[in-house]
């Protein structure tokens, strides 16, 4: 499948502009003339009298927009693939023709490489024992941006094989006399608007079968 493929082999490189790695860099700002604004930030002339537009934000703020960003994109792509493998569940199904064959479990966490955590253990400025665990700032704001990147391609390629299974899927129920899509709750709301339910929707394959052979006998009871 591309998608295991995808996991177990993706590559990725962004672009970082810095020197030395962990080295804190001056960075001016005073000789910085604006001129205008623009969507990301402001349009001025540096101090090479280049032309640019430059965005000036907090190192915390941008971690942590990162990290926010990344866990709502990891929480859809979750999404997606729970979808994908319920999809791929039903098609290897016996019953609509399948080999029973075992969906594939895809671990997301394995695509993120979070940077070295360097660990120390002696005596504080008080006496008291202490571990303290670093790792680079700057490792890990590269690491959130290629994670991004990498959350970015799984989730289009898991969509896309989603939509490609659930077309497949209409087909194959069909052939097994189900309908395409999964039955859906049926009833009535009654005059003091209480709901009563007169057919329960489909939550799994079971369902769908159970559901087509109740209306199958029905039907065949209600004929004359």
């Amino acid at each position: 499948m591309r998608l295991r493929a995808f996991i177990f082999g993706v590559t990725c490189s962004i672009n970082w502009a810095c020197t030395t790695p962990d080295k804190v860099q001056d960075i001016e700002t005073k000789s910085f003339k604006a001129k205008g604004n623009a969507a990301s930030g402001k349009i001025g002339i540096n101090n090479k009298d280049e032309v640019v537009i430059r965005e000036n934000t907090s190192a915390q703020d941008d971690l942590a927009v990162l990290d926010i960003a990344n866990t709502h994109l990891r929480d859809e792509v979750e999404r997606d693939l729970h979808e994908l493998k319920a999809c791929e569940a039903q098609l290897n199904d016996p019953r609509l023709g399948g080999n029973d064959q075992a969906t594939a479990n895809h671990d997301i966490d394995e695509l993120k490489n979070d940077p070295e955590i360097k660990q120390r253990m002696g005596l504080d400025e008080e006496g008291e024992l202490r571990v303290v665990k670093e790792r680079s700032f700057e490792e890990q704001l590269k690491s959130e941006k290629k994670y991004q990147a990498t959350l970015r391609r799984m989730k289009k390629l898991a969509r896309e094989q989603n939509d490609a299974c659930k077309r497949k899927l209409v087909i194959v129920r069909e052939k097994h006399g189900l309908p395409g899509q999964p039955y859906k709750a049926s009833g009535y709301f009654t005059k003091d608007g209480t709901w009563v339910e007169t057919q329960r929707g489909e939550s799994t394959l079971n369902d769908a079968f159970e559901i087509s052979a109740k209306m199958k006998a029905k039907a065949a009871g209600a004929q004359p």
